[in-house]
C-alpha cells in the first residue's frame, strides 16, 4: 500500500483557502493532508476526505489544527493531559491499521522564551504519549524550532544564538524526542548534508525571495518503518503561507532505502524489524506472480518478478535465511553476525549489475579415497541467490509437473 501524506502550516485556512488551498489538495490527490495554525472553522469542498478537526477553545482566531483523510482511521485521541495547553488545539493521533499518525503545531517559546515552562511541558507529554504507543509513529507538523544549524540560513542567526527557535532548551528538548521514542528525521536521512532547505520565511524583507529562511516543519517516523519511505520533499513554489508543504511517500509493503545507516541505527533497525508481518507481505507478493504465472501474463510475470526482487520484505528475508543457516564463508570470509551487518547486508542487495563472485574452493575425501571438490559462494550470493529464488518458485510451481513431489517445496518424496 502506498501512500503520500502531506504537512502544512497554513497560516489561516480561510486565507489559505482564497489562494487555491482546495485546489491544491485537489491537484496533488494525497491520502492524507495535516494542517497547522488553522484558526478557524472552513466550510471545504473536499468530498473525497473525512475531515478531523480540532480547534483552539481557548482563544479565538488562534492554533488549531486539521486532518484530512480518505481512509476513516480507527480511533482518534486529541488530547494529551496537558491541561490549558489541550484547549490550543495543538495535537491530533490517528490510528490507522499500520501506524499511527500524529499532526502537532508545537507551542514556540517566544522571542524573549516566555512560554519556554510551556514548550518543555508539551515535549514531556508527548514523549510520554508516543512512548506508550504499540505500533509504528509518523508524526508531522510544524515544530516550531530548527534542530540543527544547517535548518536556518546562516544570516538569520547572526548574533542570535539564543533566539526561540533555535535556543539550547528547545532544540535539546526535541532531540530527546526523537532520541527516547526511536524517531527519524526523515528529510535530514535522506539529505544528510543538504542547506537551503526551508520551509519558513519571514514576509519581512523577500527573505522567501531570496531564500532566507527555517526548516520548522518536519516528518518523524518510527526506526522500524525507515525502510519503507519512498520519498520526502519540500514543495518550495506553493504559495498560499508563509510556510510551504512537506510531503511523504510511503510504501509499506515495496521500499526503496538507498540511505546510509549509522552502525547503531542500522542494529536498531534490524532489531525492529516485524517478522511475520514481511512473511506476509512477501507471500502476497508472490501469490500475485503466481495468479500471473497461470494467466501466461508475460509482461505481467517479468514487472512482479521485479518487485519481489526489489523488494524489502524478500531482501531482509533473504539475508535472515542466510545468515542463521551458519554456513562457512565464502572467499571473501565475511560472515553476518551483528543485525547492523545483516541490514546494511539487505540494503546493499540489487540486480542492477550484479556478477557472481569467484567461489571458496577446497577438497575433502569421502570413503574409499574419492575425492570431491566443495564450492563456497560469498554470503552475499548465497542471498542473491535466495532472492532470486522468492521470485521463480512461484513460476516454477505453476509451470512445474504436478505430479512430481522430490525435491519441491512443501512435498517429500
Amino acid at each position: 500500500m502506498k501512500m503520500k501524506i502531506m504537512s502544512w502550516n497554513v497560516n489561516g485556512l480561510r486565507a489559505c483557502c482564497t489562494l487555491g488551498f482546495e485546489r491544491f489538495v485537489a491537484k496533488q490527490n494525497p491520502d492524507i493532508v495535516c494542517c497547522q495554525e488553522i484558526k478557524t472553522k472552513v466550510d471545504l469542498n473536499l468530498p473525497d476526505y473525512h475531515e478531523y478537526w480540532n480547534l483552539c477553545t481557548a482563544r479565538k482566531g488562534y492554533s488549531g489544527i486539521l486532518v484530512l483523510s480518505k481512509e476513516e482511521p480507527i480511533n482518534i485521541i486529541t488530547e494529551l493531559g496537558c491541561g490549558e495547553l489541550d484547549k490550543e488545539g495543538r495535537f491530533m493521533c490517528l490510528e490507522y491499521s499500520d501506524f499511527c499518525l500524529i499532526n502537532v503545531y508545537v507551542p514556540n517559546a517566544e522571542h524573549s522564551l516566555q512560554r519556554l515552562d510551556v514548550r518543555k511541558e508539551w515535549d514531556n507529554a508527548i514523549q510520554i504519549f508516543i512512548s506508550k504507543l504499540s505500533k509504528a509513529v509518523v508524526l508531522c507538523g510544524d515544530l516550531n524550532v530548527a534542530i540543527e544549524s544547517v535548518d536556518v540560513y546562516p544570516e538569520n542567526l547572526k548574533n542570535k544564538r539564543t533566539e526561540f527557535g533555535f535556543d539550547t532548551e528547545t532544540r535539546d528538548g526535541i532531540k530527546r524526542i526523537i532520541k527516547t521514542c526511536n524517531l527519524i528525521d526523515v528529510y535530514r536521512a535522506y539529505n544528510p548534508t543538504q542547506d537551503h532547505a526551508y520551509t519558513w520565511w519571514s514576509s519581512r524583507l523577500f527573505k522567501r525571495l531570496e531564500n532566507r529562511g527555517w526548516r520548522l516543519d518536519y516528518f518523524l517516523i518510527s526506526k522500524e518503518i525507515i525502510g519503507e519511505v519512498e520519498s520526502v520533499r519540500h514543495l518550495t513554489d506553493v504559495l498560499g503561507s508563509d510556510h510551504c508543504p512537506i510531503e511523504l511517500q510511503i510504501r509499506f509493503w515495496h521500499p526503496k532505502c538507498s540511505m546510509e545507516l549509522s552502525s547503531d541505527e542500522a542494529g536498531d533497525l534490524w532489531a525492529g524489524i516485524n517478522w511475520p508481518r514481511m512473511e506476509q507481505r512477501l507471500y502476497a507478493m508472490q501469490h500475485k506472480l503466481a495468479v500471473a504465472a497461470a494467466s501466461h501474463s508475460e509482461e505481467e510475470i517479468e514487472r512482479l518478478s521485479g518487485v519481489i526482487v526489489n523488494s524489502f520484505p524478500a531482501k531482509v528475508l533473504a539475508v535472515r535465511k542466510v545468515a542463521d543457516s551458519n554456513a562457512s564463508p565464502g572467499i571473501d570470509h565475511v560472515k553476518w553476525v551483528s543485525g547492523r551487518d545483516k541490514m546494511q547486508a539487505a540494503l546493499s542487495l540489487t540486480a542492477d549489475g550484479y556478477h557472481h563472485r569467484p567461489y571458496h574452493c577446497f577438497k575433502i575425501y569421502e570413503d574409499k579415497g574419492k575425492e570431491r571438490i566443495i564450492r563456497v559462494a560469498t554470503q552475499y550470493d548465497k542471498a542473491m541467490d535466495v532472492l532470486y529464488s522468492f521470485a521463480l518458485k512461484p513460476i516454477a510451481e505453476v509451470y512445474g509437473d504436478p505430479y512430481s513431489f522430490g525435491a519441491r517445496e512443501g512435498r517429500s518424496a
